[in-house]
């Protein structure tokens, strides 16, 4: 039986609350709320606050929950 392979899926996203330490509410472009997360590893080089635009992974089996890959910066 053959593998399944599950293409990532990338965005955007607007912190809207922070929730702790490493777990935020974020909107997408299109208006639905997520819950976004970074790793322990990310911690000390991703601060981030509410307002902040950032690049997430959508986990493919639950559109409502993400993680957070990169702070994007504001030209």
């Amino acid at each position: 039986m053959s593998e399944v392979e599950n293409p990532e899926i990338f965005g955007s996203a607007k912190i809207i609350e922070k929730l702790e330490s490493r777990l935020f509410k974020a909107s997408l472009p299109n208006g639905k709320i997520i819950h976004a997360h970074f790793s322990k590893s990310d911690t000390e080089n991703i601060h981030l606050e509410v307002g902040d635009l950032i690049k997430v992974k959508m986990n493919p089996y639950d559109f409502s929950r993400a993680r957070i890959v990169t702070k994007l910066k504001l030209d």
